[in-house]
């Protein structure tokens, strides 16, 4: 299935460098594939916005932390199962997040009727699945090619959906 993608415009005057670009990541992550997310961030300008973690561990929040405030307008972790594996890991790690602004962690499982994370009615900017497809074996096999349709439904316009 191909995601769509709208160009839009942002700007975060608040957090620029010596150039003027914005910083949207700093101090940048040493973590290779997180570094390309910044990177992508960086490039188009874009800050994070609504962030939808949908499939959330300790890897991904450590790095969510770190990401500048002004960046994040929330964050939204889900988790198929709080108390074991990654999901545990996260759970751990609930205290990184912003209760303030928002963030929360929710758990619920993808492409399961009745089971879906209770994050209806939400649009998000920043889409990350940090070994979603591949966790998704454990909770909901057989199911992974129909996750991608389901996410694009909380992708708000020119969403950035990063597959790591």
């Amino acid at each position: 299935m191909r995601l769509a993608r709208l160009a839009t415009a942002a700007t975060m005057s608040a957090l620029s460098d010596t150039a003027g670009r914005a910083m949207l990541a700093s101090p940048a992550t040493t973590d290779p594939l997180f570094r390309r997310i910044e990177e992508v961030h960086q490039e188009q300008n874009k800050p994070y916005g609504r962030i939808l973690d949908s499939g959330t561990g300790g890897h991904s929040l450590k790095w969510l932390a770190t990401l500048p405030k002004g960046a994040v307008a929330s964050v939204t972790a889900v988790t198929a199962d709080a108390s074991a594996g990654e999901g545990k890991g996260a759970a751990d790690l609930v205290s990184v997040l912003d209760a303030a602004r928002g963030d929360r962690l929710v758990e619920g499982r993808w492409c399961v009727a009745g089971g879906n994370p209770k994050v209806s009615g939400n649009s998000f900017d920043t889409v990350l699945c940090d070994y979603l497809v591949g966790s998704m074996d454990g909770f909901t096999p057989f199911e992974q090619d129909r996750v991608f349709g389901e996410l694009k439904s909380y992708c708000a316009p020119g969403a950035l959906v990063h597959v790591v």
